[in-house]
């Protein structure tokens, strides 16, 4: 029988693989409705998504992490776990529906309206279809999730393709997001059968609802931060500069929110239950962070010489703007996926506390950031906000999680400098050799190939850098 540390490197492994394929469709998908929509529409659309999270909020009310944490796993809880979803997720909708031109009006894209319209419908498959994923992740079934996921994007890939190239509208936009919730509902009910069906009964949840609500009002603060620049950039500079930082946001976003998501969907469940101030416990949650700055911190330093020939060769020539304002937001998603995760684990825990303290400080930085927009009438003045407010959020989690006693905080930090100084340094390496070529695709093959071997560093050394020598000896538990 394979050992714990075994079966969670496959776990990982699995979801990882299956996110590098949802990594290389999407970026076909982000490729080709770049080209063929104009920013004015993604600035619209950026609104319509941007008002479907706020009405996702509603209808999940953390019931996805609520069912992948669940110590209940009978048929008749899980169905009504799903029906009291579904009829949270159903309200969501007709409130959503209804007022798409009052949220289209506050978000200043009068022109969002029919998107919103469209893209409200997908709540029930979303919140249907996070809620069956939550099941699945937490029976450990990865490769019955990633088929699940796999199949959706290749079918929300294909008529999302066929919809842009089609209508080129804001419209046309909606169908991947509607397309794929949908088709994943519709593969992980296959896996699951009954329990994946509405019941008439709302019994024996009481535990799982109770969390649920408690996850939801903490990332309610994390919307507000998410949010708030969207409406202030779409009012202060107009649906083009939008749709601009609505591109490079997603395109920056796309790998470490994938990559975020392949750990997680297999240690969620595991952080369940810490023991506060026990050597085994602080070691795992040590070396769990401490790994992940070890990879993320460079990665996010190295490739910035050559994000905007990425963005050139991605998206087209006609993205100028979002080739300058790719830089930040790459950062800022790099820093808030290492967030997420020590949020992640702290949520599963029952830790919202310091979540919730690390959320507003964050906002606080944003709010600060929207002050200078505001005053600048410039996107510049709020890009640097959302990397400091990232780094904020990130340092008041590691201080909450070390004062519970959860991990060492010092141990953390000395391995985040340590990587800082080797991403600082291949960063200066990077810019040299991009400096060397003005072809973009050389820049990007330099700046991936210098990324390649550090990782091939790490995977060569994982026996003597004690946060991966710590995670292989002892993951966390299973």
């Amino acid at each position: 029988m394979p050992n714990d540390s075994v079966l969670l490197m496959r776990r990982i492994s699995a979801v990882w693989a299956v996110q590098i394929l949802s990594i290389g469709l999407q970026t076909i998908y982000l490729a080709v409705s770049s080209r063929a929509v104009d920013a004015a529409d993604f600035g619209a659309y950026a609104a319509a998504i941007s008002v479907l999270a706020v009405g996702g909020m509603v209808a999940n009310a953390g019931l996805t992490n609520a069912s992948a944490r669940s110590a209940n796993v009978t048929t008749a809880a899980r169905r009504a776990l799903v029906t009291a979803g579904l009829l949270l997720s159903l309200a969501a909708t007709t409130v959503v529906a209804a007022g798409a031109p009052v949220w289209a009006g506050l978000w200043g894209q009068s022109q969002a309206s029919e998107a919103i319209r469209l893209l409200s419908f997908s709540l029930p498959w979303a919140t249907w279809s996070g809620i069956l994923g939550g099941f699945l992740r937490r029976d450990s079934r990865i490769a019955a999730y990633s088929y699940a996921t796999v199949s959706a994007i290749v079918a929300g890939l294909i008529l999302g393709v066929l919809a842009v190239t089609s209508w080129r509208s804001a419209e046309a936009l909606t169908v991947m997001p509607i397309t794929v919730p949908l088709v994943s509902t519709a593969v992980m009910a296959m896996f699951l059968g009954r329990q994946a069906l509405p019941s008439t009964r709302l019994g024996g949840i009481r535990q799982d609802v109770g969390f649920g609500a408690k996850s939801s009002a903490v990332w309610v603060i994390a919307l507000l931060s998410n949010t708030l620049p969207v409406i202030a950039l779409g009012r202060v500079l107009g649906a083009a500069t939008l749709g601009e930082w609505n591109r490079a946001q997603t395109l920056a976003r796309l790998p470490w929110d994938t990559s975020v998501r392949s750990v997680t969907t297999v240690t969620f469940p595991m952080f369940r239950s810490p023991t506060p101030g026990a050597r085994a416990s602080i070691d795992r949650w040590t070396s769990a962070i401490s790994t992940a700055g070890l990879f993320a911190v460079p990665v996010a330093l190295v490739p910035l010489p050559a994000l905007p020939s990425a963005v050139e060769i991605l998206l087209g020539q006609q993205w100028v703007e979002t080739q300058h304002m790719i830089g930040w937001l790459w950062v800022a998603a790099a820093i808030s996926g290492m967030s997420f995760l020590l949020s992640s684990a702290l949520e599963s825990a029952g830790y919202f506390a310091g979540i919730v303290r690390a959320q507003l400080a964050a906002l606080v930085v944003v709010l600060i950031g929207l002050v200078a927009l505001l005053t600048s009438q410039s996107w510049l003045a709020l890009a640097p906000a959302l990397v400091a407010s990232s780094a904020v959020a990130h340092t008041v989690q590691i201080r909450s999680a070390s004062a519970h006693g959860l991990l060492n905080a010092h141990t953390v930090v000395r391995w985040y400098v340590l990587a800082l100084t080797a991403g600082l340094g291949m960063l200066l390496l990077t810019w040299a050799l991009c400096a060397l070529s003005s072809v973009p695709v050389v820049r990007l093959a330099v700046a991936t190939t210098v990324v390649v071997l550090y990782v091939t560093i790490l995977a060569v050394l994982r026996r003597r850098l004690w946060p991966l020598r710590q995670l292989l000896v002892h993951p966390v538990d299973t």
